[in-house]
């Protein structure tokens, strides 16, 4: 299961190579990460649309995890629907890591 210091550590390195991230939640889950990236540069989603999510993988040292991502803009964050498949809303959504303004 990831951990939450696992999950923070993988938001740290990615927010640290995409300075356009403004914040980052992580939806626990005991098998995959799940994360939705705040993005100001992202054209709006589709109205009644949910958030997309891409779906890749993480090694962390030689153990693959399932990864989840999604992206939305700040007005979207909280708002859009998640996925059906995700089975969680906005309040499980932890909010890891907030870029100083």
């Amino acid at each position: 299961m990831p951990t939450e210091l696992e999950a923070r550590a993988l938001i740290s390195e990615n927010m640290d190579h995409n300075p356009d991230f403004v914040r980052c939640y992580w939806f626990p889950d005991p098998n995959e990460y799940r994360l939705v990236y705040v993005d100001p540069t992202l054209l709006p989603a589709e109205p009644g649309h949910p958030v997309e999510v891409f779906q890749m993988t993480h090694d962390e040292g030689g153990k693959i995890i399932p990864l989840k991502v999604g992206f939305v803009k700040e007005e979207e964050a909280e708002v859009l629907p998640l996925p059906d498949w995700w089975g969680q809303n906005w309040d499980n959504a932890v909010q890891v890591r907030r870029r100083a303004a």
